[in-house]
């Protein structure tokens, strides 16, 4: 009971004795381990992207995207439709769009204003993951065994690939040049012909599931993060191994290229 009664009071000390302006601080920076700048994001977190320019950071999770200042971490808009947690983000070339994707639609936002654009129907529940093509022109999205090349105006679909698969084959990433689609296939890689429409290579190699995919600026090699630890280094003309890259303990879940792919 003596217990109960000093918890009650000390309870009572910390609401009367606090300082008032506590409550607006921002706790974004506490807790952070060495190097870490600042912690971004609300609610459970799918996915995170870099606009063109560097100054902005979309962050997509369960109640919508939130996007921040890069350099400051202050959030400057909350993009949502309040019906669905967005799985996927992506800024076009030119930054001036945010494609989203919640597994049943891509939408299509202005990345200055918040405004909605555009949505496209994404059938067979293949907007698990969105990305722009090098030119802007082109939307890829990837769900549970298909992957739709979208018309970025439009919607109208340019391509759409069944790939066999009933498990996800997220993420799909398309080659600079347009002319390549790769997908995760549970301990490898898949490379698509997007002219012919037809599979090209299977790329196998890693010990444990792969979860992530980077094609580097020119297109000759493709990078896959895999939670075996290692990250491998895939010549895309032949499907041969150009390195692997050894020492992520706890798995390799995200890849990216430098802009000049060094």
């Amino acid at each position: 009971m003596k217990s109960i009664q000093l918890l009650i009071y000390t309870v009572l000390f910390l609401t009367h004795h606090t300082p008032a302006d506590i409550h607006a601080q921002d706790f974004t920076g506490w807790g952070l381990p060495e190097g870490a700048r600042a912690r971004l994001g609300k609610g459970w977190l799918h996915q995170v992207a870099y606009s063109p320019d560097g100054d902005r950071i979309a962050v997509a999770s369960n109640i919508g995207v939130m996007i921040y200042d890069a350099e400051s971490g202050s959030e400057v808009a909350l993009i949502s439709d309040g019906t669905a947690r967005i799985r996927s983000v992506s800024y076009a070339p030119d930054g001036r769009t945010l494609a989203t994707g919640d597994g049943s639609r891509v939408q299509l936002w202005d990345a200055a204003t918040a405004e909605h654009r555009a949505t496209f129907a994404a059938r067979w529940r293949s907007a698990d993951t969105v990305a722009f093509s090098a030119d802007g022109s082109v939307v890829t999205t990837g769900g549970f065994g298909v992957m739709r090349l979208l018309d970025a105006e439009t919607g109208e679909d340019i391509a759409v690939f069944h790939t066999g698969h009933t498990s996800d084959i997220t993420p799909v990433v398309i080659s600079p040049d347009g002319g390549t689609l790769a997908h995760v296939a549970t301990y490898g890689v898949k490379l698509w012909d997007v002219a012919a429409r037809q599979h090209r290579k299977s790329l196998k190699g890693h010990t444990s599931l792969v979860a992530d995919l980077a094609f580097s600026p020119d297109g000759c090699t493709l990078a896959s993060g895999s939670f075996d630890g290692t990250v491998r280094l895939w010549d895309t003309r032949t499907g041969f191994i150009k390195a692997i890259l050894e020492g992520h303990h706890g798995g390799a879940v995200s890849v990216a290229y430098s802009a000049d792919g060094s």
